[in-house]
């Protein structure tokens, strides 16, 4: 699964509510519908560079799957990123419970 988030590159209106809870809520449908299912054997979540990049790193830093996007948030301007990365950290916390089967995040 690769959750479609909202670009929002206007900067204007409720980023919040316009991008930021679409993509936390539609994470959670889908994890939810999964638990929904017996004998799950496998849940591929298709992680997005949003989830890890942070813009006060070095140009020449590299990132890796250890690293999370802790930068982003709604008042910095960068909403996307902060709910790609929300997003991802649940699917993190249900494979982490053991709900999502041989899950891969890719």
């Amino acid at each position: 699964v690769h959750s479609a988030a909202v670009v929002n590159l206007e900067g204007n209106g409720d980023a919040e509510e316009k991008v930021v809870k679409p993509a936390i809520s539609g994470t959670r449908n889908v994890l939810n519908s999964v638990a929904k299912v017996d004998g799950l054997k496998r849940f591929i979540q298709t992680s997005s560079i949003a989830a890890i990049y942070r813009f006060d790193e070095p140009e020449d830093y590299v990132f890796t799957e250890n690293d999370w996007n802790t930068w982003s948030s709604i008042e910095n301007g960068d909403a996307y990123g902060y709910g790609k990365s929300v997003s991802e950290k649940l699917v993190w916390e249900e494979k982490e419970k053991g709900n999502l089967g041989d899950c891969q995040v890719v």
